[in-house]
């Protein structure tokens, strides 16, 4: 079992915040294993590769607004 991470959840939040995928990666590796899974109606992911895929879907669906 992974080394507990007291900033976990505000890694993965972050991650999934993060449009660099090199950086969410990174957020995402430091909270996630490769036997994480999230389950909801009608969707299932499991491992980092699963969860950045659907972080770039979501980042391409939802683009955030632009910065001034």
């Amino acid at each position: 079992m992974p080394e507990s991470n007291p900033y976990a959840l505000l890694a993965y939040v972050q991650a999934w915040s993060e449009p660099d995928i090199d950086l969410a990666t990174a957020l995402l590796s430091s909270c996630w294993t490769e036997e994480s899974e999230i389950v909801g109606p009608g969707y299932y992911f499991k491992g980092i590769s699963a969860v950045l895929t659907e972080i770039e879907r979501f980042h391409t669906e939802q683009p955030a607004p632009a910065r001034s």
